[in-house]
């Protein structure tokens, strides 16, 4: 968002949208095709994110699946995730942006332990590394995966593989 020095950091402004206006749909249109960019946005609470070079055919696309409670990520942004998170189909695109978006849902510490353990760290290393009890870092996973509408540890790592969680 570029303009004076008035203006708000884009990402900002989307958790702060997203915090005040939590059912709010919202589409990011935007020329960056940057993936840690896109990520973030989806991240920051967007339900899609659709290139500014998009054919109008795409943004009414965009616009019929948010409303409608469905993620979407243009045919360029799919791009700008590169080939392993590149999607076939609708559903798997749904998906992948509903994953992506859903990492704004958990808590910092939430977060910090889905990106321990999906390093490989077991549970009692991330307790006695984060000074916490095994008991609180497993229901912190479990919650985590929970919010994710994760059911395994094989779609723990794939979840975080995609949203940049992996390092």
């Amino acid at each position: 968002m570029p303009g004076a020095g008035d203006s708000e950091d884009g990402l900002l402004l989307l958790r702060r949208l997203r915090r005040r206006y939590p059912a709010l749909p919202i589409i990011v249109l935007t020329m960056i095709h940057n993936t840690a960019l896109v990520r973030g946005m989806l991240a920051a609470g967007a339900n899609g994110v659709v290139g500014k070079t998009a054919m109008a055919k795409e943004l009414l696309h965009a616009i019929q699946a948010v409303t409608n409670g469905r993620a979407y990520l243009g045919e360029g942004m799919q791009g700008a995730l590169g080939h392993d998170a590149a999607v076939d189909s609708d559903s798997d695109q749904v998906a992948m942006v509903s994953a992506l978006a859903s990492v704004a849902t958990l808590s910092p510490r939430e977060a910090e332990v889905v990106r321990m353990y999906t390093n490989g760290l077991t549970v009692t290393q991330i307790a006695e590394r984060l000074r916490r009890s095994v008991k609180t870092v497993s229901q912190q996973k479990s919650d985590a995966m929970r919010k994710l509408g994760l059911t395994s540890n094989t779609q723990l790592y794939e979840f975080a593989r995609g949203s940049g969680l992996l390092t």
